[in-house]
């Protein structure tokens, strides 16, 4: 029990209040009940008091006021659901574990759909201990990573490197440099201040990523993914990386416009032991197999270097194939299941290949 405060003379006021402890537990103070009388009588002063003795003096209960301990409300803990999307991103972005999303719901749409910066940062998090030129490349699995995502990616690793694209206009376009009474000036350009070197080299792409391959496109989606193209028109990647994966994928879903741009790009159908024309016989694709075979339009391979497909007397010259077409891919064409006619019909009569003697031997028996 906390005694009350007491005056000058020792004595409990009951008109004083009490200074009660302040805990965080909720204790409530109550003072004395109203049947508590004002004035009591006092004990009279006896001899030892008179003697200037020491007297022991005993102190009412009923001066000392009540404490009922309360129990405080319950709070509710603090979980997943009350945190702000901000904090989210944050916790997602220093756990680096791609599986976050799929605690609760809250986390997951608090994650989905985040803006390109978000997620060009957490790339960049994920793949910091990777060499420059496979980390977009493994950013590129990710399916959330698209164009802007890519160009985001790009422009945080250069302010992080220490390089400042500089953009300087050379030409003097105001319309005062137009006016009649003076002459067209071009501006001197100024030196530009000399930039610190990058600390680290700029993000490349060596390799091209599996995933934008594998899926078909849909029907109201374009036959060569527009990543496809930013990724060659900005980077420039090779073409036949990891075996010429990219054109046998092309080759295996049927897009002929992927696979005619893979082709201009570079791509080779040899690679693989000529696994692209293999899977275009399997198929019995006929348009594919001399879409491998035969160069492109004005795309093709001469005979002698610097030669033309027309000279100057008008005689054309013969254009060699991409694809020389041997005795094994004859064989091939007609030991399939239900063997096309007419793939065999051109690789015999049109590209003089030879078929194999032993199923020659084997056609004569039947």
């Amino acid at each position: 029990m906390i005694s009350a405060p007491v005056g000058m003379a020792g004595l409990g006021s009951p008109f004083s209040t009490p200074r009660a402890q302040r805990f965080a537990s909720g204790l409530d103070v109550v003072s004395p009940s109203l049947s508590t009388p004002l004035f009591r009588p006092r004990t009279p002063l006896g001899p030892s008091l008179l003697n200037s003795s020491p007297v022991a003096v005993k102190a009412d209960p009923r001066d000392t006021p009540v404490y009922i301990a309360r129990k405080p409300k319950a709070t509710p803990p603090t979980s997943m659901n009350d945190l702000p999307v901000e904090l989210i991103q944050d916790i997602h972005l220093l756990a680096g574990n791609p599986h976050f999303p799929t605690v609760n719901q809250h986390v997951h749409d608090c994650l989905t759909g985040p803006s390109p910066t978000y997620v060009a940062g957490y790339m960049l998090h994920l793949y910091r201990d990777c060499h420059t030129r496979d980390i977009l490349p493994n950013a590129l699995r990710h399916r959330l990573v698209d164009i802007a995502v890519a160009e985001e990616m790009r422009r945080l690793w250069d302010n992080r490197r220490g390089y400042v694209p500089s953009h300087q206009s050379y030409l003097d376009t105001s319309p005062r440099s137009r006016s009649p009474s003076r002459t067209p000036t071009v501006s001197v350009p100024s030196t530009p201040e000399k930039q610190p070197k990058p600390k680290r080299p700029a993000l490349s792409v060596h390799r091209l990523p599996r995933r934008i391959f594998r899926n078909r496109p849909g029907p109201k989606e374009p036959a060569v993914a527009p990543i496809i193209k930013f990724l060659f028109e900005r980077y420039a990647p090779e073409v036949n990386g990891g075996s010429g994966y990219a054109l046998q994928r092309a080759v295996l879903n049927g897009n002929y416009d992927l696979v005619e741009y893979l082709l201009r790009r570079g791509a080779d159908p040899t690679q693989r032991d000529r696994l692209a024309i293999t899977l275009a016989i399997r198929a019995k694709d006929l348009k594919m197999i001399k879409l491998l075979v035969e160069p492109l339009h004005g795309a093709g391979t001469f005979k002698e270097e610097g030669d033309s497909p027309s000279t100057s007397r008008g005689k054309k010259r013969k254009v060699i194939d991409r694809v020389k077409i041997d005795s094994k891919l004859v064989r091939e064409a007609m030991s399939a299941a239900d063997p096309s006619e007419d793939i065999i019909q051109y690789f015999v009569h049109e590209k003089g290949a030879m078929p194999p003697l032993n199923e020659i031997m084997a056609l004569g028996r039947e």
